[in-house]
């Protein structure tokens, strides 16, 4: 993971969305929903609201999955 993160990639927007996609136990579908409000940069957490998936756009897989995530 070191070496991916490290000089595997050469994008910085690449090495971040590894970075989240590594260490936050978010489900790739939840990531890929994401929006920039969803990021709260003063409490430091991600709030988890929505999913992409193979079907649209629309809320989280189960209600407990709506969570907020430390980073």
């Amino acid at each position: 993971m070191r070496t991916f993160l490290g000089s595997g990639l050469e994008d910085e927007d690449d090495r971040r969305y590894f970075r989240v996609a590594f260490f936050s136990g978010l489900r790739p579908g939840e990531q890929a929903g994401l929006q920039w409000g969803d990021i709260d940069w003063q409490r430091k957490i991600i709030c988890v609201r929505r999913s992409i998936g193979r079907f649209g756009k629309g809320p989280t897989k189960t209600v407990e999955s709506k969570r907020d995530v430390a980073m």
